[in-house]
């Protein structure tokens, strides 16, 4: 008979404590190596018991992204950014109003979007650029797993954008509302979006229906699916821990009048985490929070 009285282990006795000296507004990793990158113009590589500092941005870092060979970031000095594993970096593009760049993706082939205002940009292998200008501001994008194809968040719904595809008209999915976040899963069958509001709304890709998940004690900042697509998780929030969804098979569409929620329990009161990568072999994890300190494997 197995003895249940001993502790489970923790994550938290593998972690270490790092500060950065600022606050950490997104986390990658190249390899084993986490890099956070700080809400004022530098990424933090840590190697082991190594630290170095990369100076990229002339202000603010206000997104980012990576496929593991590179992290891409976008700033309120209009310029988008390209750095690498040994802090390299060369300026991909630059806005010609000098306009934030507040959101960026990456995508198959070494595909880069990013946008300034309503305006969506998508750069492919070739360097050519595209230009998609959406309804309102831009809030999110997010390319899809398979084929050139742009997904963006804005008030109202998102828009799927081919920006191959010239003179083809995008795909809308609308729901009234502000939508600041957009992902799509793995298999490509689903489109979700975060919401100003505490909830999250998705539709099917194929058909336009549409679901909504609800009961998050405070407004859910980023999404994450698990390989194989059957299930969607966002980090943890101050008061609560979080499950997952399914999207199995059928998916949670088979009854679009039904609401989803979260499964909470009670635990202490922490810093809400803001930012949370795994090392692709999911041995290693790295978070991060606007406190300005930071754990790391």
């Amino acid at each position: 008979m197995s003895d249940t009285s001993s502790p489970l282990p923790s994550l938290a006795d593998r972690a270490k404590r790092i500060e950065t000296g600022a606050p950490v507004v997104g986390v990658h990793f190249f390899g084993r190596t986490p890099v956070f990158v700080l809400g004022e113009e530098a990424l933090l590589y840590v190697r082991g018991e190594d630290e170095q500092r990369v100076a990229i941005h002339g202000g603010a870092i206000l997104a980012s992204a990576s496929d593991g060979t590179r992290i891409v970031t976008g700033g309120d000095d209009g310029k988008l950014i390209a750095t690498d594993i040994d802090g390299e970096h060369e300026v991909l593009a630059t806005d010609d109003k000098r306009r934030w760049i507040d959101q960026v993706a990456l995508g198959p082939d070494q595909s880069v979007a990013w946008s300034a205002s309503k305006v969506a940009h998508a750069l492919t292998k070739k360097g050519e650029a595209r230009n998609f200008e959406a309804p309102s501001t831009v809030a999110g994008l997010c390319f899809a797993p398979k084929g050139f194809r742009l997904a963006v968040a804005h008030y109202n719904g998102a828009t799927l954008w081919f920006p191959n595809a010239e003179g083809a008209k995008p795909q809308t999915f609308e729901w009234k509302g502000s939508h600041l976040g957009v992902t799509i899963s793995p298999d490509g069958k689903y489109l979700m979006t975060t919401m100003q509001e505490q909830t999250l709304h998705g539709w099917r890709i194929a058909d336009g229906k549409n679901m909504r998940m609800s009961g998050y004690s405070t407004r859910v900042r980023s999404l994450g699916w698990t390989s194989d697509g059957a299930f969607l998780s966002p980090p943890r929030v101050p008061s609560s821990s979080f499950s997952g969804h399914s999207t199995a098979r059928t998916g949670p569409w088979v009854n679009s009048r039904r609401r989803w929620r979260p499964r909470r329990r009670a635990s202490r009161r922490l810093p809400a985490i803001r930012a949370s990568r795994w090392w692709p072999r999911a041995t290693a994890t790295a978070q991060s929070s606007w406190c300005g300190s930071t754990t790391a494997p």
